[in-house]
């Protein structure tokens, strides 16, 4: 394992990272970086790192293992800043965190130090945003998915995987493509159509006179079905931006599935199955995903 690594960005899943290399792997000496050092000094007070600095002043040559925790679109000019600066050791490794994955090495791999960074994104998180939300254990049982590029060595790639299966978490190894593909439809869209939820009640509200106070109304189904809506509407537009296709692909098939079971309810005086049918599909489909740990992500 490496020694000494650079964690940019000490957020929710830059503050977990740190505490979890703390708690896993003891021995690592770890310096957090960011644009604002009053940000950070928690984390140094909680000694989750070592020390901390502000992102102008990473020397890259220091550090086996850099990993960048920002919001993506800020990701790809890092990482990109760093690939490219001259002080980089040929066997130092740079992984990030995002929940876009394709964007970002189509950006560096025609980098000349393109195969030292290699792409993860741990299926961990919450809406709620900001070191304070921070956990040692974030990571436990959590997938986290690599997507190697053709410049990759196998050799650092099972280096990383190694890395990520010490913080206890499950490794799987996908193409870039792929995975920007499947978040679209697992966590992206879902997340856009928690929004249009809870859209439409502003809406509905913005044009009835007959309800003064809608919290009277709002049980748990509510709350749990528009819970990921809160995350921060900075780090969704980026992921929007990003992974623009596949999202528009996904929603198309939500919309189209919206009004599939809009017409079953519209029918249902007439004919009740294939409603039920419809229903109970759905709920076999649910209870079969279980209920993970740390199933809400960016």
């Amino acid at each position: 394992m490496r020694k000494k690594i650079a964690v940019i960005g000490l957020g929710l899943l830059g503050g977990s990272l740190s505490k979890s290399i703390k708690k896993e792997i003891p021995e690592v000496m770890i310096r957090a970086y960011g644009i604002n050092p009053n940000k950070l000094r928690k984390a140094l007070d909680d000694r989750s790192v070592d020390s901390i600095g502000l992102i102008d002043e990473l020397d890259v040559k220091e550090f086996g293992l850099i990993i960048v925790s920002t919001p993506v679109a800020v990701s790809v000019e890092i990482i990109r800043n760093i690939l490219q600066d001259p002080g980089l050791a040929g066997d130092t490794l740079i992984i990030d965190v995002g929940s876009v994955k394709n964007p970002i090495i189509e950006e560096v791999k025609s980098l000349k130090n393109a195969g030292q960074f290699i792409g993860c994104h741990p299926m961990a998180g919450s809406e709620d945003a900001g070191y304070n939300y921070s956990t040692g254990t974030m990571f436990h049982s959590a997938s986290v998915i690599i997507t190697p590029h053709e410049r990759n060595s196998e050799e650092d790639i099972k280096e990383i995987a190694g890395f990520w299966q010490t913080l206890k978490s499950t490794v799987f190894i996908v193409p870039p493509y792929i995975h920007d593909i499947a978040v679209a439809y697992t966590s992206h869209m879902p997340h856009m159509a928690a929004c249009s939820v809870i859209k439409t009640l502003m809406n509905f509200l913005s044009k009835s006179s007959k309800i003064k106070d809608i919290n009277h109304f709002i049980g748990n189904g509510l709350l749990d079905v528009t819970r990921i809506s809160s995350g921060l509407p900075e780090i969704w537009k980026d992921i929007a931006l990003l992974n623009k296709d596949n999202i528009v692909s996904a929603l198309t098939m939500f919309i189209r599935e919206l009004s599939n079971l809009k017409d079953r309810i519209n029918n249902v005086h007439s004919e009740t199955e294939p409603l039920y049918d419809y229903l109970d599909e759905v709920k076999q489909f649910r209870d079969r995903l279980g209920d993970p740990q740390n199933s809400s992500c960016s």
